[in-house]
Protein backbone atom coordinates (compact mmCIF):
# COMPACT_ATOMS: atom_id res chain seq x y z
CA UNK A 1 0.00 0.00 0.00
CA UNK A 2 3.06 2.59 0.89
CA UNK A 3 4.65 1.70 -2.54
CA UNK A 4 1.41 2.42 -4.21
CA UNK A 5 1.16 5.69 -2.82
CA UNK A 6 4.52 6.64 -3.47
CA UNK A 7 6.25 5.77 -0.20
CA UNK A 8 8.98 4.33 -1.71
CA UNK A 9 12.65 3.30 -0.59
CA UNK A 10 13.86 6.54 -1.87
CA UNK A 11 10.84 8.25 0.01
CA UNK A 12 11.80 6.75 3.37
CA UNK A 13 15.24 7.95 2.78
CA UNK A 14 13.74 11.24 2.49
CA UNK A 15 11.64 11.26 5.68
CA UNK A 16 14.54 10.04 7.66
CA UNK A 17 17.24 12.54 6.60
CA UNK A 18 14.25 15.36 7.38
CA UNK A 19 14.24 14.07 10.95
CA UNK A 20 18.19 13.95 11.31
CA UNK A 21 18.54 17.02 8.97
CA UNK A 22 15.60 18.74 11.65
CA UNK A 23 17.65 17.23 14.75
CA UNK A 24 20.93 18.69 13.82
CA UNK A 25 19.76 21.78 13.26
CA UNK A 26 18.36 22.29 16.51
CA UNK A 27 20.68 20.00 18.61
CA UNK A 28 23.77 21.84 17.54
CA UNK A 29 25.29 24.99 18.93
CA UNK A 30 26.32 27.68 16.89
CA UNK A 31 29.80 26.92 17.56
CA UNK A 32 29.14 23.59 16.14
CA UNK A 33 27.75 24.73 13.22
CA UNK A 34 31.03 26.99 13.03
CA UNK A 35 33.53 23.56 13.28
CA UNK A 36 31.73 22.15 10.34
CA UNK A 37 31.50 25.17 7.97
CA UNK A 38 35.16 25.19 9.00
CA UNK A 39 36.26 21.06 8.54
CA UNK A 40 35.40 21.68 4.56
CA UNK A 41 38.08 24.97 4.69
CA UNK A 42 40.97 22.09 4.18
CA UNK A 43 39.08 20.14 1.08
CA UNK A 44 39.10 23.20 -1.08
CA UNK A 45 42.75 24.65 -0.40
CA UNK A 46 43.47 20.97 -1.36
CA UNK A 47 41.96 21.18 -4.55
CA UNK A 48 43.78 24.81 -5.34
CA UNK A 49 40.89 27.60 -4.00
CA UNK A 50 43.33 29.94 -3.43
CA UNK A 51 41.48 33.47 -4.47
CA UNK A 52 38.80 32.84 -2.09
CA UNK A 53 39.12 33.70 1.29
CA UNK A 54 37.77 31.50 4.53
CA UNK A 55 35.04 33.65 4.86
CA UNK A 56 33.44 33.58 1.23
CA UNK A 57 34.33 30.10 1.44
CA UNK A 58 32.13 29.82 4.64
CA UNK A 59 29.30 32.26 2.85
CA UNK A 60 29.16 30.14 0.12
CA UNK A 61 28.38 26.77 1.73
CA UNK A 62 25.92 28.49 3.72
CA UNK A 63 23.83 30.02 0.41
CA UNK A 64 24.18 26.46 -0.84
CA UNK A 65 22.61 25.26 2.38
CA UNK A 66 19.53 27.97 1.78
CA UNK A 67 18.83 27.53 -1.58
CA UNK A 68 18.55 23.58 -0.77
CA UNK A 69 16.44 24.32 2.01
CA UNK A 70 14.19 26.56 -0.22
CA UNK A 71 13.74 24.16 -3.24
CA UNK A 72 12.83 21.39 -0.91
CA UNK A 73 10.65 22.86 1.79
CA UNK A 74 9.06 24.61 -1.66
CA UNK A 75 9.32 21.60 -3.52
CA UNK A 76 5.69 20.02 -2.04
CA UNK A 77 3.78 22.70 -4.05
CA UNK A 78 5.46 21.50 -7.46
CA UNK A 79 4.48 17.79 -6.59
CA UNK A 80 0.83 17.82 -5.01
CA UNK A 81 -0.50 20.11 -7.71
CA UNK A 82 1.58 17.82 -10.74
CA UNK A 83 -0.42 14.88 -9.18
CA UNK A 84 -3.57 16.83 -9.43
CA UNK A 85 -3.44 17.47 -12.71
CA UNK A 86 -3.02 13.75 -13.77
CA UNK A 87 -5.34 12.01 -13.11
CA UNK A 88 -6.32 8.03 -13.96
CA UNK A 89 -8.78 7.59 -16.47
CA UNK A 90 -12.62 7.16 -14.73
CA UNK A 91 -11.24 7.89 -11.02
CA UNK A 92 -13.45 9.35 -8.88
CA UNK A 93 -12.39 12.95 -7.94
CA UNK A 94 -12.92 11.45 -4.21
CA UNK A 95 -10.72 9.18 -4.40
CA UNK A 96 -8.12 11.14 -6.74
CA UNK A 97 -7.57 14.76 -4.52
CA UNK A 98 -6.44 12.57 -1.23
CA UNK A 99 -4.62 10.04 -3.18
CA UNK A 100 -2.53 13.00 -5.39
CA UNK A 101 -1.92 15.25 -2.26
CA UNK A 102 0.10 11.83 -0.19
CA UNK A 103 1.82 10.88 -3.82
CA UNK A 104 3.00 14.69 -3.80
CA UNK A 105 3.76 14.36 -0.17
CA UNK A 106 6.07 10.85 -1.31
CA UNK A 107 7.55 12.47 -4.39
CA UNK A 108 9.02 15.42 -2.70
CA UNK A 109 10.36 13.03 -0.09
CA UNK A 110 11.88 10.67 -2.53
CA UNK A 111 13.36 13.73 -4.19
CA UNK A 112 15.33 15.12 -1.17
CA UNK A 113 18.16 12.19 -1.42
CA UNK A 114 19.34 13.80 -4.79
CA UNK A 115 18.21 16.83 -4.36
CA UNK A 116 21.25 16.76 -1.41
CA UNK A 117 23.77 15.25 -4.27
CA UNK A 118 23.12 17.67 -7.22
CA UNK A 119 23.39 20.65 -4.18
CA UNK A 120 26.47 18.99 -2.53
CA UNK A 121 27.86 18.48 -5.56
CA UNK A 122 27.34 22.53 -6.61
CA UNK A 123 28.22 23.36 -3.15
CA UNK A 124 32.08 21.94 -3.97
CA UNK A 125 31.99 23.00 -7.61
CA UNK A 126 30.85 26.93 -7.74
CA UNK A 127 33.64 27.71 -5.61
CA UNK A 128 36.48 26.22 -7.40
CA UNK A 129 34.40 27.31 -10.74
CA UNK A 130 34.53 30.53 -8.74
CA UNK A 131 38.07 30.71 -7.80
CA UNK A 132 39.48 29.72 -11.52
CA UNK A 133 37.88 32.95 -13.12
CA UNK A 134 38.76 34.99 -10.56
CA UNK A 135 42.53 33.77 -11.37
CA UNK A 136 41.36 35.17 -14.66
CA UNK A 137 41.24 38.52 -13.56
CA UNK A 138 37.57 38.85 -13.24
CA UNK A 139 35.75 40.28 -9.69
CA UNK A 140 34.30 38.41 -7.05
CA UNK A 141 30.45 39.06 -7.35
CA UNK A 142 31.07 38.51 -11.33
CA UNK A 143 33.05 35.40 -11.26
CA UNK A 144 30.66 33.64 -8.90
CA UNK A 145 27.59 34.75 -10.88
CA UNK A 146 29.33 33.00 -14.14
CA UNK A 147 30.31 29.54 -12.15
CA UNK A 148 26.72 29.76 -10.67
CA UNK A 149 26.10 29.58 -14.25
CA UNK A 150 28.07 26.55 -15.68
CA UNK A 151 27.84 24.36 -12.58
CA UNK A 152 23.97 25.01 -12.75
CA UNK A 153 23.61 24.61 -16.18
CA UNK A 154 25.83 21.42 -16.88
CA UNK A 155 23.91 19.69 -13.63
CA UNK A 156 20.71 19.77 -16.02
CA UNK A 157 20.49 16.36 -17.26
CA UNK A 158 20.57 15.16 -13.56
CA UNK A 159 18.04 18.02 -12.42
CA UNK A 160 15.92 16.35 -14.86
CA UNK A 161 16.36 13.05 -13.52
CA UNK A 162 15.64 14.34 -10.25
CA UNK A 163 12.28 15.84 -11.24
CA UNK A 164 10.93 13.11 -12.61
CA UNK A 165 12.17 10.61 -9.66
CA UNK A 166 9.96 13.32 -7.40
CA UNK A 167 7.30 13.20 -9.76
CA UNK A 168 7.28 9.28 -10.07
CA UNK A 169 8.53 8.90 -13.13
CA UNK A 170 10.76 6.57 -14.20
CA UNK A 171 13.98 8.37 -15.64
CA UNK A 172 15.81 4.95 -17.62
CA UNK A 173 12.16 4.78 -19.65
CA UNK A 174 12.93 8.29 -21.27
CA UNK A 175 13.97 7.42 -24.90
CA UNK A 176 17.58 9.34 -26.05
CA UNK A 177 15.33 12.09 -27.79
CA UNK A 178 12.92 13.07 -24.41
CA UNK A 179 16.44 12.94 -23.02
CA UNK A 180 17.72 15.59 -24.64
CA UNK A 181 14.48 17.91 -25.14
CA UNK A 182 14.02 17.35 -21.75
CA UNK A 183 17.56 18.53 -20.63
CA UNK A 184 17.35 21.08 -22.87
CA UNK A 185 13.88 22.74 -21.14
CA UNK A 186 15.31 22.10 -17.95
CA UNK A 187 18.20 24.15 -19.06
CA UNK A 188 16.49 26.79 -19.95
CA UNK A 189 14.04 26.69 -16.80
CA UNK A 190 16.95 26.29 -14.58
CA UNK A 191 18.24 29.87 -15.69
CA UNK A 192 14.64 31.30 -15.16
CA UNK A 193 14.32 29.89 -11.75
CA UNK A 194 17.15 28.33 -9.46
CA UNK A 195 20.12 30.73 -11.11
CA UNK A 196 18.01 33.75 -10.32
CA UNK A 197 16.93 32.38 -7.03
CA UNK A 198 20.34 31.01 -6.27
CA UNK A 199 21.86 34.71 -7.11
CA UNK A 200 19.24 36.07 -4.71
CA UNK A 201 20.67 34.06 -2.02
CA UNK A 202 24.42 35.04 -2.33
CA UNK A 203 23.61 38.83 -3.55
CA UNK A 204 25.44 41.22 -0.97
CA UNK A 205 22.69 43.83 -1.95
CA UNK A 206 19.08 44.19 -0.66
CA UNK A 207 16.12 44.35 -3.22
CA UNK A 208 13.44 46.66 -3.46
CA UNK A 209 10.11 45.85 -3.37
CA UNK A 210 9.94 46.44 -7.00
CA UNK A 211 13.01 44.01 -7.59
CA UNK A 212 11.51 41.53 -6.24
CA UNK A 213 8.72 41.46 -7.91
CA UNK A 214 10.54 41.50 -11.58
CA UNK A 215 12.09 38.70 -9.86
CA UNK A 216 8.84 37.02 -9.49
CA UNK A 217 7.67 37.77 -12.76
CA UNK A 218 10.29 36.70 -14.74
CA UNK A 219 10.96 33.51 -12.54
CA UNK A 220 6.47 32.67 -12.98
CA UNK A 221 6.34 33.12 -16.25
CA UNK A 222 9.21 32.07 -17.99
CA UNK A 223 9.16 28.70 -15.83
CA UNK A 224 5.58 28.13 -16.45
CA UNK A 225 6.40 27.70 -20.33
CA UNK A 226 9.54 25.19 -20.14
CA UNK A 227 7.72 23.37 -17.04
CA UNK A 228 4.64 22.80 -19.93
CA UNK A 229 7.19 21.18 -21.96
CA UNK A 230 8.82 19.30 -19.35
CA UNK A 231 5.24 17.61 -17.78
CA UNK A 232 5.36 16.68 -21.75
CA UNK A 233 8.66 14.82 -21.56
CA UNK A 234 7.64 13.36 -18.31
CA UNK A 235 4.31 12.04 -19.52
CA UNK A 236 5.73 11.04 -22.12
CA UNK A 237 7.77 8.72 -20.51
CA UNK A 238 5.77 7.81 -18.32
CA UNK A 239 3.22 6.31 -20.89
CA UNK A 240 6.37 4.75 -23.42
CA UNK A 241 4.80 7.05 -26.40
CA UNK A 242 8.11 8.90 -27.29
CA UNK A 243 8.22 11.94 -28.59
CA UNK A 244 4.73 11.61 -30.58
CA UNK A 245 3.68 11.10 -27.09
CA UNK A 246 5.27 14.12 -25.59
CA UNK A 247 3.93 16.22 -28.74
CA UNK A 248 0.36 14.66 -27.98
CA UNK A 249 0.54 15.63 -24.51
CA UNK A 250 1.41 19.24 -25.36
CA UNK A 251 -1.88 19.35 -28.04
CA UNK A 252 -4.05 17.56 -26.68
CA UNK A 253 -3.04 16.92 -22.62
CA UNK A 254 -2.21 13.15 -23.08
CA UNK A 255 0.78 11.16 -24.16
CA UNK A 256 -2.04 8.46 -25.34
CA UNK A 257 -3.76 8.63 -28.67
CA UNK A 258 -7.00 9.95 -28.32
CA UNK A 259 -6.79 10.27 -24.52
CA UNK A 260 -7.27 14.27 -24.76
CA UNK A 261 -8.43 17.32 -26.47
CA UNK A 262 -7.16 20.99 -27.18
CA UNK A 263 -9.33 22.02 -24.37
CA UNK A 264 -7.90 19.72 -22.35
CA UNK A 265 -4.10 20.66 -23.53
CA UNK A 266 -5.38 24.08 -22.14
CA UNK A 267 -6.59 23.13 -19.09
CA UNK A 268 -3.58 21.38 -18.34
CA UNK A 269 -1.43 24.19 -19.44
CA UNK A 270 -3.51 27.10 -17.39
CA UNK A 271 -2.72 24.42 -13.93
CA UNK A 272 0.85 24.89 -14.99
CA UNK A 273 0.36 28.23 -14.63
CA UNK A 274 -1.14 28.34 -11.24
CA UNK A 275 1.12 25.71 -9.79
CA UNK A 276 3.86 28.01 -10.89
CA UNK A 277 2.01 30.97 -9.46
CA UNK A 278 2.27 29.55 -5.74
CA UNK A 279 5.36 28.04 -6.26
CA UNK A 280 7.81 30.73 -7.46
CA UNK A 281 5.93 33.33 -5.29
CA UNK A 282 6.69 31.12 -2.34
CA UNK A 283 10.51 30.57 -3.53
CA UNK A 284 10.99 34.10 -4.43
CA UNK A 285 10.07 35.10 -1.17
CA UNK A 286 12.00 32.49 0.87
CA UNK A 287 15.00 33.16 -1.33
CA UNK A 288 14.91 37.08 -0.75
CA UNK A 289 14.52 36.14 3.34
CA UNK A 290 17.59 37.57 5.01
CA UNK A 291 18.79 34.85 8.05
CA UNK A 292 20.68 35.78 11.13
CA UNK A 293 24.23 33.46 10.66
CA UNK A 294 26.71 34.49 13.42
CA UNK A 295 28.47 30.98 12.51
CA UNK A 296 29.32 32.14 9.35
CA UNK A 297 29.84 36.08 9.66
CA UNK A 298 29.66 37.57 13.09
CA UNK A 299 30.50 36.55 16.56
CA UNK A 300 28.66 33.66 17.99
CA UNK A 301 27.06 33.93 21.40
CA UNK A 302 25.92 30.45 23.16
Amino acid sequence: MALKLGFTPMAQAGIAMTAGGIGAWYGTTGSQKRACLDACLPLYRKIGVEHLTDHDLREGMWATAQTLYNVAASGVLFYIPYQMMHRGAGEAMSRHIPKAVIRGVAGNFASFLPLLVFYGVAGVAVPIVQDKFMGQGKEPEDALKQAQGVVILSASPGELALEMVGSQVRPMQATLGLGLIGTALVAARLTAGVLVNMQAVTSKETKTEAEKQEQFLKTWGLTSIFQYGIIGVMQATDAKAGLAGMGRYLVSGSALPGGGSPGVAAGKFASTVVQRLIFSRVWTDMSNTEHDAPWVNGKIEE
